[in-house]
């Protein structure tokens, strides 16, 4: 076995929920550690951390652990310099280091004790660096950590000759683990905002959060060699398909919107995967009519959430009781069409009120058709306190009028 250490997204809780998903059996989930900001757990040697990190939407970081784990924060001074020149005693020339502290359940007070201890580290460091024949350089950032911009672009990740240590604060003490890879910023910017059609109005969903998703549907299945068929019936622009496409799934889009299907269809031309895509525009009711019986491994989706601008308080009972008979319908469908063990993953709205969040409970009404919700998180992560009490996998920035939570269910049919 070999520990990886995976430096969560925004939305932590979903961010363990996609690793969970995608690493399946290969991790050892009973012997993992879960702070609000990193998730750390032995896998599987041959488990590929760089191919890992080109699949996942909701990590920032995946790191190897090094073999010194949890000692006590007083030895950081002493330990972290060291560590550094053992992993850059192969490289020529300059050696560039950075370090970042993350939250691994020690709280807030200690994650700023061990960031006040490693200025003292990186002088050392630099000393111990110069005695070997190397010239130093530590990065820095204004933020608390370096950011995957920051690592690219000053050549900390080992192939580059640098080193980002990952430290990861537990109540007890500290462990130690290597950036390995960080989130291909340029090639998510790009997916975001370089693709020809994107609509305002219809909302946009976000790319990472769609492939967050497809990840969560797809699990640990190998999509590219299995043949697996992802449908999207609520398509829109398709960014669920490209996320479906860029790991190697069949994808079949319908929409009820004929201009959505069109801007698709240019979206997925873009991307060079418009072939082996079945695209439709048909309401969700008749979703059966087009797509055969049992033939969809998963659906990922996000249905109409009502208008982007939000609603008046007033009007909000009225729309969410039409709201909950579309997705009711949806689900009639997808009975029809989906595998008998597939899944779905199912956006559904959040709406700030004055008086709090509403949502809607769909979880009864669709066990009728044969769904059961799928657990969020593998049985022992729900030891950890930071993933006790949760039961839904919310997306939403605070200002957000609508925000977005997301169901998993899988298909039992009796």
């Amino acid at each position: 076995m070999t520990t990886l250490a995976f430096i969560l997204g925004r939305e932590p809780a979903l961010s363990v929920a996609e690793i969970a998903a995608v690493c399946g059996d290969a991790a050892e989930w009973s012997g993992a550690l879960v702070g609000r900001e990193a998730l750390v757990v032995p896998v599987r040697d041959g488990v590929d951390a760089r191919a890992l990190m080109g699949r996942l939407g909701g990590t920032v970081k995946v790191g190897d652990e090094l073999r010194i784990t949890d000692f006590g924060f007083r030895d950081i001074a002493d330990i972290i310099p060291s560590r550094v020149a053992a992993l850059t005693d192969h490289v020529n020339g300059k050696v560039c280091f950075g370090f970042s502290v993350y939250d691994l359940g020690g709280g807030a007070k200690q994650v700023s004790r061990v960031r006040a201890a490693l200025r003292g580290a990186a002088g050392e460091t630099k000393r111990l660096l110069r005695e070997a024949g190397h010239s130093a350089r530590w990065v820095t950032s204004r933020e608390p950590t370096l950011s995957s911009v920051v690592v690219a672009k000053n050549r900390l990740l080992p192939e580059d000759g640098g080193v980002e240590l990952l430290v990861l604060v537990t109540a007890t003490g500290v462990h130690l683990a290597q950036t390995l890879a960080v989130q291909p910023f340029e090639e998510w910017g790009q997916r975001d905002f370089g693709k020809p059609s994107r609509s305002m109005t219809r909302g946009m969903l976000p790319p990472k959060l769609a492939r967050m998703m497809v990840n969560i549907g797809a699990a640990s299945r190998q999509p590219q060699a299995e043949r697996f068929v992802v449908l999207d019936p609520f398509c829109g622009t398709g960014t669920v398909l490209l996320e479906a496409r860029a790991l190697g799934c069949r994808v079949i889009g319908t929409d009820s919107d004929p201009t959505a299907i069109t801007e698709a269809r240019a979206n997925l031309a873009w991307a060079g995967s418009a072939n082996d895509v079945d695209l439709a525009a048909l309401p969700v009711e008749r979703l059966s009519s087009h797509v055969a019986p049992r033939s969809v491994d998963a659906i990922v989706t996000e249905p109409t959430l009502g208008p982007t601008r939000g609603v008046h308080p007033r009007g909000l009972g009225a729309l969410i009781a039409e709201l909950h008979a579309l997705y009711i319908t949806a689900f009639r469908e997808f009975a029809r069409v989906l595998k008998p063990g597939g899944r779905v993953v199912f956006i559904a709205p959040i709406f700030r009120t004055p008086r709090g969040p509403r949502t809607m409970d769909i979880t009864t009404d669709v066990a009728q058709f044969g769904f059961r919700p799928l657990p969020p998180f593998p049985a022992p992560l729900t030891q950890h306190p930071i993933l006790r009490a949760i039961t839904h996998l919310d997306y939403a920035r605070p200002d957000q009028r609508t925000g977005r939570r997301v169901l998993g269910f899988t298909y039992e049919p009796r």
